[in-house]
């Protein structure tokens, strides 16, 4: 793609984004127009203002579509950061992003930036032959890049994010990989967490063999996986685990081992810290200090994208080193607005059922209730509305039944089990009654966040 430049994306930004063309605030890109190089360019971003995810909020992200009639798709995130947001990337966005993935694999593997882990990285760089994404499609944004990636490395794509049968989905690229080639596997972790946990044990120990067997690599899109959850992963998976497509919607691109600290690709972004005195450059002068990470896209001359300068991603990072390519390598803090993922969250109908038949049978009576799913301080709650009962239950056992709650839950696999172990979000149990049945027809879970 060439070499791109943060100066290149400020001129076009100014230029053709009416977001940045209608605002006082980016005039100093305006007079310094044809006098930014690269040096006067992170210099300019120092004085520019800090944007959030309330550029996206309602329609305000039409503002940041180019009037040069590029191309557009509007990628939709998950919500697992806040409320989903509407993200306007050009094909030549998808295609920076690919492109940063392979360089930031290829160039990890050079530079032996993490150790132990590196032969794995190297092997899925020089020979990779069949990859299997779980990884959404549009209006995601992480399985397009990773399809992208995957075209670019001229491999066999198995693409299936519905499948419930991992077992399945291995045997078959198996079926296809070539002798001295290597698998990737692509896919969010508590949807893996959660299939794994779905297979009998017969199964799970065939799925273990063969990724120990066929050098597979897995990979996770979409958010930071922590260490611990990474960790879990390669138990039950028998592969290495790495977390990528760290911030895949705003373009970062990260890579990281299953032992902590993540490597981020300069390739098609600059990188600047905000913390209580203000923006700093990430350079050598940054190792040691701790702040939110804050992006600008690069471009090269003929992209049309859709930039985002000055953007706070809202993580924490400690800055710990940089790699002999000068990309930063960071350890993950937590997120400034709070906000925790919490997988007990997507409880299904089944699970639902399988936890009030469990409660019934410890406790010997006819409990009836439901669930609900409330948002508190960022923490996600969920609740367990018994409706009856409380003549025949003391207010003092509700300790007990919470803790059979919380062991029910676990026992349904390990993605309940991690996060209920691991406090990433709250569970509690309370009496109602008819009136506090939520008006609609009736459900055993009740998802109220978006009321709140």
């Amino acid at each position: 793609m060439g070499n791109m430049s943060v100066g290149e994306t400020l001129r076009y930004a100014v230029k053709n984004i009416p977001y940045y063309e209608e605002k006082p605030e980016y005039d100093p890109i305006r007079k310094n127009y044809d006098r930014i190089n690269e040096e006067r360019a992170e210099d300019l971003l120092l004085k520019l203002p800090v944007i959030d995810a309330a550029i996206f909020r309602e329609d305000n992200y039409k503002s940041l579509i180019p009037k040069n009639d590029a191309s557009m798709r509007i990628f939709l995130t998950s919500g697992s950061s806040g409320k989903p947001k509407s993200i306007p990337r050009t094909s030549d966005s998808i295609s920076a992003q690919a492109l940063s993935l392979d360089d930031l694999i290829s160039s990890t593997s050079r530079e032996k930036v993490f150790g132990k882990d590196q032969d794995i990285i190297g092997s899925v760089s020089d020979a990779l032959g069949v990859a299997v994404s779980q990884l959404p499609r549009m209006p995601a944004v992480s399985g397009e890049i990773f399809s992208e990636y995957i075209k670019y490395k001229r491999a066999i794509e198995i693409s299936n994010p519905y499948s419930t049968n991992l077992l399945d989905l291995a045997e078959e690229a198996y079926s296809l990989l070539k002798p001295g080639k290597s698998i990737i596997w692509g896919g969010f972790d508590p949807v893996l967490l959660k299939l794994v946990g779905s297979l009998d044990d017969d199964s799970s120990k065939k799925l273990r063999n063969y990724n120990e067997k066929m050098k597979t690599w897995l990979i996770t899109g979409g958010t930071y996986t922590s260490r611990s959850q990474a960790n879990l992963l390669k138990e039950l998976l028998g592969t290495p685990s790495f977390s990528v497509n760290y911030g895949t919607t705003e373009s970062a691109m990260g890579l990281g081992p299953h032992s902590g600290n993540v490597r981020l690709s300069r390739y098609n972004n600059y990188y600047l810290l905000l913390d209580n005195e203000g923006l700093h450059k990430l350079d050598r002068n940054a190792i040691g200090r701790t702040g939110e990470l804050v992006i600008t896209n690069k471009m090269e001359r003929g992209q049309e994208i859709a930039p985002l300068i000055n953007y706070n991603l809202h993580d924490i990072i400690k800055i710990i080193d940089f790699s002999p390519g000068g990309d930063p390598i960071f350890e993950y803090i937590s997120r400034s607005d709070g906000i925790v993922h919490f997988s007990v969250a997507k409880l299904t109908d089944p699970v639902a059922a399988r936890t009030m038949d469990a409660l019934r049978d410890r406790f010997g009576m006819d409990i009836t209730g439901y669930f609900t799913v409330t948002k508190k301080d960022g923490i996600d709650v969920l609740t367990l509305v018994i409706e009856n009962g409380k003549s025949k239950l003391k207010d003092r056992e509700i300790s007990s039944i919470l803790n059979t709650l919380k062991g029910v839950l676990s026992g349904q696999g390990p993605e309940l089990s991690y996060v209920i172990g691991n406090d990433l979000g709250k569970v509690s149990v309370e009496f109602g009654d008819a009136s506090s049945i939520p008006k609609g027809k009736p459900k055993l879970i009740y998802d109220l966040r978006s009321k709140e």
